[in-house]
C-alpha cells in the first residue's frame, strides 16, 4: 500500500491517484498545512481514503477535526491515558511511532490500539534508520515505513516489505506542493 502525505493542493490529489491514501496535515504550524476543504475534495473527486494528519491537540480536538477523514494520524507518541482512552473512538487510526529502539513497547501498544501503525523517523531532518525499521516491521503486521523516502532510495524500503510507505518530501517541488512526475514514477514502482 502506498499512502502520499502533505498534500496541500487537489491538483497534486488527483496526480496521485493510484495511491491507496492520501494525507492531508491540519496541523496550523506545518510547511505543508492543508485544510478540511481539501480532505472533502480528496474524498470527493479523488474517490480514496483521506487521512487528517494531526500532532496536537486533545484527543477529543483532534477525532472531532477528523470527522470528515477515513483515517486520523497522530503524529506524536502518545500517553498511556491516550493510548487506552483510543478504544471509545470509532475513526481508524494511524498512530506514529519512532523509529528507535527504546519505543519497541510503545509500538506493541500502538499495534494493539491503531488501525495502522506508522514508523518513522524520530527526526525531520534525517532519514528513518532501516535496520531498527526492519526490526521494529518485524513486530506489527500492519506497520508503514516512511521517513526520507524518495525514488532515489525507494527499493531499500521496499525491501523491508512494510504493510505501506508513506511518502511526502521525497515528491517534493517545494513544502507542499507535490512533482506530478515523481509521483507518477513513485507509484509506478510501488504498485507495479
Amino acid at each position: 500500500m502506498l499512502k502520499i502525505c502533505g498534500l496541500t493542493r487537489i491538483e497534486d490529489a488527483l496526480a496521485a491517484r493510484g495511491a491507496d491514501m492520501l494525507g492531508v496535515v491540519l496541523e496550523p504550524s506545518s510547511p505543508r498545512v492543508g485544510s478540511l476543504t481539501l480532505l472533502r475534495d480528496i474524498k470527493s473527486e479523488v474517490k480514496v481514503p483521506a487521512v487528517a494528519v494531526r500532532v496536537s491537540g486533545s484527543l477529543e480536538e483532534m477525532f472531532d477535526l477528523a470527522r470528515d477523514a477515513d483515517y486520523l494520524q497522530i503524529h506524536r507518541v502518545l500517553t498511556n491515558d491516550e493510548l487506552e482512552a483510543l478504544s471509545s473512538y470509532e475513526k481508524r487510526k494511524i498512530l506514529y511511532v519512532p523509529a528507535d529502539l527504546k519505543f519497541l513497547n510503545y509500538l506493541k501498544n500502538a499495534c494493539e490500539r491503531g488501525d495502522l501503525v506508522l514508523v518513522d523517523s524520530p527526526s525531520k531532518t534525517s532519514a528513518t534508520d532501516l535496520k531498527v525499521a526492519a526490526v521494529m516491521l518485524s513486530e506489527c503486521s500492519k506497520a508503514g515505513l516512511a521517513g526520507g523516502i524518495g525514488l532515489d532510495n525507494l527499493d531499500s524500503y521496499l525491501k523491508l516489505q512494510p504493510y505501506f510507505l508513506d511518502v511526502s518530501r521525497g515528491v517534493e517541488i517545494s513544502p507542499g506542493v507535490k512533482d506530478h512526475r515523481k509521483l507518477r514514477e513513485l507509484i509506478r514502482r510501488v504498485k507495479g
